[in-house]
């Protein structure tokens, strides 16, 4: 099981409702400057890694766009279950 993965529906549902303006993957994707499979897999979660030049296009897109985030919006962390 991953214990980080990026998951961008969140941080894409929060900028859509601050906004009023909703796009499609492929919209996204043009705009943030990664591929609409790279889009489509960070907005699900379903990824394995992430380069930091993605993430500082994501932090870049995201700012420009008037919501300013950090790379903790992007993450989610499962703990270790214990054993």
């Amino acid at each position: 099981m991953k214990r980080h993965t990026i998951l961008l529906q969140p941080v894409i549902s929060k900028l859509e409702l601050q906004t009023g303006i909703r796009r499609t993957d492929t919209e996204y994707a043009k705009l943030i400057g990664v591929t609409r499979q790279q889009f489509k897999a960070m907005f699900e979660g379903d990824t394995s890694a992430v380069q930091f030049s993605t993430i500082d296009k994501l932090i870049d897109y995201f700012t420009a766009d008037g919501m300013p985030i950090t790379v903790g919006d992007l993450f989610t962390f499962t703990p270790k279950a214990k054993s």
